[in-house]
Order: C-alpha cells, then sequence, then structure tokens
C-alpha cells in the first residue's frame, strides 16, 4: 500500500488516498486458448502447429490420448512459446491431441483436438 505527501521546507501535507502497488512483472490472467491446431505426419515424425493463443504465453502444454478428450498418451510442457512441436520416434497409432498456453497466472482451456494418425 502506498500514500503520497508532499514535503514543504517546514512541514509535509497530509496523506493521500492509499492504493496497492504491485512490483514486477506478474500477470493479470491466464492466456486464452491456442487455436488452429494442425498437424502432418512423415513416417514416425510428427510436427504440429497452430495459432499463438491471446495474452502472454510462456510455453504451451501439449496433452494426447487414445480416445478423444483423454490425456493417457502423452502430457508435457513444450517449454517455450514457439508455435511448432516435432515429435520424432512416435510409434503407430491414432492419438486424440490439444494444446493449452502457460503463464505464470495458470493453464488456459483447450485448443480444438485433431486426430493424429501415424501408419
Amino acid at each position: 500500500m502506498v500514500r503520497v505527501r508532499s514535503l514543504y521546507p517546514d512541514h509535509a501535507s497530509g496523506a493521500s488516498n492509499e492504493i496497492a502497488v504491485v512490483v514486477g512483472g506478474g500477470c493479470s490472467s491466464a492466456p486464452g486458448a491456442p487455436a488452429g491446431l494442425t498437424y502432418s505426419v512423415s513416417g514416425s515424425t510428427v510436427t504440429l502447429t497452430w495459432n499463438a493463443a491471446p495474452g502472454a504465453v510462456t510455453s504451451y502444454v501439449l496433452v494426447a490420448g487414445y480416445s478423444s478428450g483423454a490425456g493417457n498418451a502423452a502430457n508435457a510442457d513444450t517449454g517455450n512459446s514457439y508455435t511448432t512441436f516435432v515429435a520424432t520416434g512416435v510409434p503407430s497409432g491414432v492419438y486424440y491431441v490439444r494444446l493449452h498456453a502457460r503463464n505464470a497466472c495458470g493453464v488456459s482451456g483447450p485448443s480444438n483436438e485433431v486426430a493424429v494418425v501415424v501408419p
């Protein structure tokens, strides 16, 4: 909490109203959800691309499942705010993939889900 006073040579003024001041580079809310998730497959390499989420993003969280809405195949933080992710050595199968955006204030809702087929 901060108050301001004016200083004169012989006295100080009364205090102003009190306000709260936040110091630092914090955030005010979690980012919005990423959108436009698409993929391509070349052999056992899967490349995911998407549109950047609105708001301050520090990384994206990849969630993949063996059925729609599940997260039982993979759950990994990309560690960066890039809008491309490449996974190599992915076993054959069908994976239902979506993304969440993350920052210091929280995690977004999910992106659109794609069904990735790896032959």
